[in-house]
């Protein structure tokens, strides 16, 4: 297949995939509402369009990262969107962090129009997206994700079709679901251990050689949290919005989510204290406030 890709949403994620995708040889269309974004991707010979209708009009391979289901929906459903300009045989990738009963209506609007549709959200965050080291988990229609497994290639270092439709969009949230309470529980040790008298680089010494050891006390913990560093890559508002989805998906299943639901108001108290664009890690600074030490070294 030639493909002919058209990228919308050019963010901490969306711009550097797009770079990406230019890297590897690909002809690229873009759109963003922000001219800053646009203009960083189109000076690296991306083709710009005037609104989501434009790019899926010159494209066979629509992709799409987005902040919010509802800003996916118009973008995708809305007017001058991608199904209004669509080409029949196309491709529409979502990389975005979504419930599974979104990407069923995309895709039941998007087969009246001839369209394949895969869900195919990333894990990894701005650094992942930046080096094409990101995971990216599939739904969907095996033989369109096998046609699209070299434009993945482009983006991730680990590509895994995990289902029908809707699976990349459940196995993204189960994974963010670990991440941000991990992330929590990191937090919540270390300010108690500070509080509680040990010096917080002999804490991480021993826990990150021990069970308790984690992304998040690996990296999150010297990297971020010791260095006072919540300058934004996954902020606090989209953490909130993505546990907001996790314990709607768990209703939706009859499964109750007691860690999550504590975990998600943790990130609701951090929003309430103008939190909401620093990085998600900042939710440390609330556990720390209360407990009246600071985990740095």
């Amino acid at each position: 297949m030639d493909f002919k890709i058209g990228f919308i949403g050019l963010g901490k994620m969306g711009g550097p995939m797009a770079a990406n995708l230019l890297n590897a040889g690909f002809t690229l269309a873009v759109y963003d509402i922000n001219k800053d974004s646009i203009a960083a991707v189109a000076s690296k010979g991306a083709r710009v369009c005037s609104d989501p209708k434009e790019v899926a009009s010159n494209c066979n391979v629509i992709m799409t990262s987005l902040p919010s289901p509802e800003s996916l929906e118009e973008v995708i459903l809305g007017e001058k969107g991608v199904l209004d300009g669509v080409r029949d045989h196309s491709i529409l990738i979502t990389t975005d962090t979504i419930l599974p009963e979104t990407i069923y209506r995309i895709s039941e609007e998007a087969k009246e129009k001839g369209v394949s549709v895969l869900d195919a959200p990333v894990s990894g965050g701005p650094h992942g997206a930046r080096a094409a080291t990101l995971t990216i988990m599939v739904g969907g229609d095996k033989q369109i994700f096998e046609v699209c497994t070299p434009i993945f290639r482009a983006i991730a270092k680990n590509v895994l079709h995990v289902g029908p439709s809707g699976a990349g969009c459940i196995a993204k949230l189960v994974n963010n679901l670990c991440s941000l309470a991990n992330t929590a529980a990191a937090c919540e040790g270390f300010v108690l251990g500070v509080k509680a008298g040990i010096d917080p680089k002999i804490l991480h010494e021993v826990i990150s050689t021990g069970t308790g050891r984690s992304y998040a006390v690996e990296y999150k913990i010297p990297h971020q949290i010791a260095k006072g560093n919540f300058e934004p890559g996954f902020s606090v508002r989209i953490a909130a919005k993505d546990l907001s989805l996790i314990t709607a998906l768990g209703r939706a299943h009859g499964v109750p989510l007691f860690l999550t639901s504590a975990v998600e108001q943790l990130y609701q108290l951090a929003k309430a204290k103008g939190l909401s664009e620093k990085d998600h890690v900042a939710i440390v600074t609330v556990l720390e406030e209360i407990a009246g030490v600071k985990v740095r070294f």
